[in-house]
């Protein structure tokens, strides 16, 4: 709201101040301003990089429906027609090849990247096939609307917005989606932290977090604050399990972390290995070290270990697998964090229990609160997500006492 308000004064405010006759502050008020801004976002689509968002006529009439859309659209010159037997066919380099302003006849950002198509599929990962663009100066575009699949006479047609969460599409759009499959939960990094200092000091912390960055790790970023996600099946984001891990790393373990971990940025899947490995090594050496492998993490060139515990010399180098689990990465101390990280997070929402929040939703007539409605449906699916985050952790917890105390019992 603060930038929308400093939006407001630098673009609309001054206007009123310069020429109160022909702008006056009852119809540039910053309240109008606010609803102006929600009606023409909430129907905006991103054209390309250059000309950013745009308004496109019909294509916002459709509803959306989260990865069930059945209509596509395509934007091709006026003088091309579709096979109607075949509406998704690709174009040949050729005949696509940039895209012109449209009504700029002489625009020439044709270098920009186009993303028309993606956005008003709701899918800016994919290609979309069947997207065809103008050259420069050549005739204008049009929009075509092609259904992907079959819609019972009278029914609904629609589209769809993109893969996003309950928390977007409110935000965006002013509406919820129930049984989001992509919907998530964000943990703010400054909670994190908070969480890690109740049982740790803040230059352990900072150090282990500076090693962390170092590996090449972040978290998700949005508007200058970095958060980390929880999916919609509880599942924590990696990157957030591996900063844990690294800051309850023994001082032994984390010192070897220095030996077999590069010093710059790299993927995801060496990250954790090199961090598996320094909380696993027994004893190193100038060119190889031994390591304590459990169930089958761990392989020698490609063979894995499949015997319980059991040490197993490694040169560096040599094949490791423990990209198929995290479970060895929820230690009891990283499993405590992440309960702390859970209370916190949930101690937002105030005191009324999930079955509260529930039963005020069904409470709402629709049509009279809506905004009611759909604002608890985020809420709870929220909490859904981070009871689900709860047994997720309490699912490994349990399972590895249990292992322990078949390894207790075989002694």
């Amino acid at each position: 709201m603060e930038l929308l308000h400093e939006d407001w004064k630098d673009s609309v405010a001054s206007l009123t101040a310069l020429d109160p006759i022909e702008f006056p502050r009852d119809w540039f008020s910053v309240e109008q301003y606010f609803a102006a801004k929600i009606i023409v976002g909430s129907r905006a689509f991103e054209i390309d990089d250059y000309h950013g968002f745009g308004m496109v006529p019909l294509a916002d009439l459709f509803n959306h429906k989260t990865a069930a859309e059945d209509v596509h659209f395509t934007s091709v010159p006026i003088n091309y027609s579709i096979d109607i037997d075949n509406p998704e066919a690709s174009y040949s380099d050729e005949e696509c090849n940039t895209r012109s302003c449209s009504d700029i006849s002489d625009c020439v950002h044709s270098e920009a990247d186009t993303g028309l198509s993606q956005s008003l599929n709701g899918n800016d990962n994919d290609d979309v096939k069947g997207t065809c663009f103008s050259s420069a100066g050549s005739s204008s575009e049009v929009l075509e609307m092609i259904l992907v699949k079959d819609v019972k006479e009278g029914g609904e047609v629609f589209n769809t917005y993109g893969t996003l969460s309950n928390a977007a599409l409110l935000h965006r759009y002013g509406f919820t989606e129930p049984d989001n499959p992509f919907d998530i939960v964000n943990i703010d990094f400054d909670l994190v932290i908070d969480c890690c200092l109740s049982s740790l000091s803040s230059r352990h912390v900072r150090v282990r977090v500076a090693s962390w960055r170092r590996l090449g790790c972040t978290g998700c970023s949005s508007q200058n604050s970095e958060y980390f996600e929880i999916s919609a099946s509880g599942k924590p984001q990696l990157e957030l399990l591996i900063l844990l891990y690294i800051v309850h790393l023994s001082e032994e373990a984390y010192q070897r972390l220095y030996y077999v971990s590069p010093q710059h940025s790299q993927s995801l899947s060496d990250v954790k290995k090199h961090v598996y490995f320094s909380s696993h090594v027994i004893k190193m050496e100038a060119s190889d070290y031994r390591v304590k492998t459990k169930g089958s993490y761990l392989g020698s060139n490609g063979t894995n270990i499949n015997n319980g515990s059991c040490v197993k010399k490694m040169k560096i180098g040599d094949a490791v697998d423990v990209s198929n689990s995290d479970e060895w990465l929820l230690t009891s101390s990283v499993s405590q964090c992440l309960l702390l990280i859970v209370d916190k997070r949930e101690s937002l929402y105030g005191n009324s229990s999930l079955g509260e929040d529930m039963e005020l939703r069904r409470n709402c007539v629709c049509k009279e609160q809506l905004k009611l409605f759909h604002a608890m449906s985020l809420r709870i699916s929220e909490r859904s997500i981070l009871h689900k985050l709860r047994l997720y952790i309490s699912k490994f917890t349990e399972a590895k006492k249990v292992n322990c105390n078949g390894n207790r019992r075989k002694r």
